[in-house]
């Protein structure tokens, strides 16, 4: 039987937390797998087979809870006070929760069986917009402020290319010839390719991933204008106190996880995860590039 469990956490924002029954004489260790997300009983019942099948392989008594935050900041706190050992974001909110925690990259995941992805500027193929130059008074549309591929890629993109980006509250603001305005869809990518194709925007910013289940018709509707460069679709860090020991045996158990039938399963339920591999460049590589992504984005504002 699976209890769910709420708790207040930071600044009175809804925490949830799951775990498999405690058995009274067992005196079971927890391992806690962090998510944020403002859907926690849709992500716990995604991720909960894969912490108790991490459990199951660190020791006998081990038991897996999966804690879910409402944002990278009450993650951080979670994180800092120990109620989190090893947690999965994109890249973006994962530089911002790392840097605040200390806590370290250990792997990537290939989240719906993609590695890494990028961003693409799209705009309705008949719409005339043919250059980001043509953008130029015009809105885009984003999907939210913690997306790496909604919104950090893409604005570090036109922001190194010299245009400036102008956050609006609405499709009939004002903006001014030499600015971008951009609106948030708040999460959703269809959203955006709606805006796209009604002319409620002149383009909008939709990861490669989504972009490729796209059936041909709608792809033959929509003309990519620009892709930005690449980023890890998903990584996997843990707190930087975590018993060296347990880090080193968690690593070797997700490593191996996708070569048994069990840890296929559970990775398959875990948002179509196919596997955990080694970081190609490296922690440092993955946050340089991050880092100097960031500061681009940081230094454009008023």
């Amino acid at each position: 039987m699976i209890l769910l469990t709420i708790a207040l956490a930071f600044s009175l924002t809804p925490r949830f937390v799951t775990e498999a029954a405690e058995t009274p004489s067992a005196k079971p260790k927890t391992i806690h797998l962090g998510l944020v997300s403002n859907k926690p009983r849709e992500r716990i019942e995604e991720h909960l087979d894969l912490i108790n099948y991490i459990a199951s392989k660190l020791g006998p008594h081990m038991k897996g809870k999966v804690v879910v935050a409402s944002d990278p900041e009450q993650m951080a706190k979670l994180i800092q006070e120990k109620e989190v050992d090893l947690y999965l974001e994109s890249a973006y909110p994962t530089f911002l929760i790392n840097e605040q925690t200390g806590a370290k990259l250990l792997l990537r995941r290939w989240k719906e069986g993609v590695a890494e992805y990028r961003t693409l500027l799209l705009t309705k193929s008949d719409s005339g917009i043919a250059r980001l130059r043509d953008l130029l008074g015009k809105i885009i549309a984003l999907e939210d402020p913690g997306s790496t591929s909604g919104y950090f890629l893409p604005k570090a993109f036109l922001i190194k290319r010299g245009f400036k980006l102008v956050e609006k509250s609405s499709f009939l603001d004002p903006v001014s010839s030499q600015e971008i305005g951009y609106v948030f869809s708040h999460g959703s990518e269809k959203t955006i390719i709606n805006w796209v194709l009604l002319r409620k925007v002149a383009a909008g910013a939709l990861n490669s991933s989504d972009f490729d289940k796209l059936g041909e018709k709608r792809k033959r509707e929509l003309s990519i204008l620009a892709e930005t460069e690449t980023l890890p679709r998903h990584l996997l860090s843990v707190r930087k106190d975590l018993d060296s020991a347990l880090t080193q045996r968690l690593k070797d158990v997700l490593l191996t996880m996708h070569q048994d039938e069990a840890g296929q399963k559970a990775l398959k339920k875990a948002d179509k995860t196919s596997k955990f591999d080694l970081l190609p460049d490296g922690e440092e590589m993955v946050y340089q590039k991050i880092r100097e992504l960031f500061r681009v984005v940081t230094q454009s504002k008023p």
